[in-house]
């Protein structure tokens, strides 16, 4: 007895019509029949009447009797499925979009691989809302583009890229190199989803005064259709660009001349939730000693 078979004769005690329970539960009638005959052999008992000619069922008198026990065994599977997601330790993590593709969604992935007692909830916002949101208590761990001063905060810098280019190119070429001065900005695409203060001081630095962007996007992956075929180019780190070629064909080029670093941080309240510490401890140190050895 398993819960689709309980759920089969259920229906049937509703619709007192194979075909419909069939549609219903988007089954073959065959299938509807031969579960219905499986039960009915696992109890040593007949539970509808089959007549020739009538489509709609019968119950035996065992099958009327059977309608609770059935009841009784749905609700509890149901109640014992929730227990056991409740169970889950479940952490909250809200992730920049620049951040997820090429840099946290392969340590997730192996994550819970490694850990099915643990869930993840993670959201993608950009990174004043992860700052807002861990304020109010709403994650357990957010990774941002930028260090905030607000208090009762912990914040560790995870990731130093250096800035690069992205340009289409059929035909890439490794290691090549470019200079600002090369880069006309109004053909630039400039990403708006979080507050890049790198990228924004590298902007300032070289095109203050001249003809600005004409276009923006607020999501990483969005770049794609507008700059496939054209002589758009944006600047982004490497593990984006890198995520970002999987999609598109790309000429990536160093910067020349550019201090300036795109930094990552890990970040946090000053403490965890009750019931969630051992769980958020195992993340935390996982996650820090998968960002070690990260490439």
């Amino acid at each position: 007895m398993n819960y689709r078979t309980i759920e089969i004769f259920l229906d049937l005690v509703q619709t007192r019509n194979i075909t419909k329970t069939a549609q219903r539960l988007y089954l073959s009638q065959s299938t509807v029949s031969k579960r219905l005959a499986a039960l009915e052999d696992e109890l040593n008992c007949r539970l509808i009447r089959r007549t020739k000619g009538k489509r709609e069922i019968q119950l035996t008198r065992q099958g009327e009797q059977f309608i609770h026990v059935a009841e009784r065994w749905k609700n509890l599977f149901e109640e014992t499925e929730s227990l056991k997601h409740a169970s889950l330790s479940t952490i909250m993590l809200g992730i920049s979009e620049s951040s997820y593709y090429g840099f946290i969604a392969p340590f997730l992935k192996e994550f819970l691989a490694r850990h099915p007692e643990i869930r993840i909830a993670a959201s993608i916002y950009n990174s004043d809302q992860i700052y807002e949101m861990l304020d109010s208590h709403m994650l357990d761990y957010g990774i941002v583009a930028y260090e905030s001063e607000r208090a009762g905060l912990r914040l560790q810098c995870i990731s130093r890229q250096k800035l690069c280019i992205i340009k289409y190119d059929p035909e890439p070429v490794p290691g090549q190199t470019i200079s600002a001065s090369e880069l006309d900005p109004s053909k630039e695409i400039r990403f708006t989803g979080g507050n890049f203060r790198s990228m924004n001081y590298w902007r300032k630095n070289w095109f203050a005064g001249k003809m600005e962007s004409r276009l923006e996007l607020n999501t990483v992956q969005g770049i794609v259709p507008f700059l496939e075929g054209t002589d758009y180019w944006a600047v982004c780190t490497p593990s984006m660009a890198e995520s970002i070629a999987k999609n598109v064909s790309l000429q990536i080029y160093q910067l020349e001349d550019c201090p300036d670093t795109w930094e990552l941080f890990f970040v946090k309240k000053g403490s965890e939730g009750e019931g969630k510490i051992t769980a958020a401890e195992v993340f935390e140190q996982e996650l820090l000693a998968y960002v070690r050895d990260f490439k």
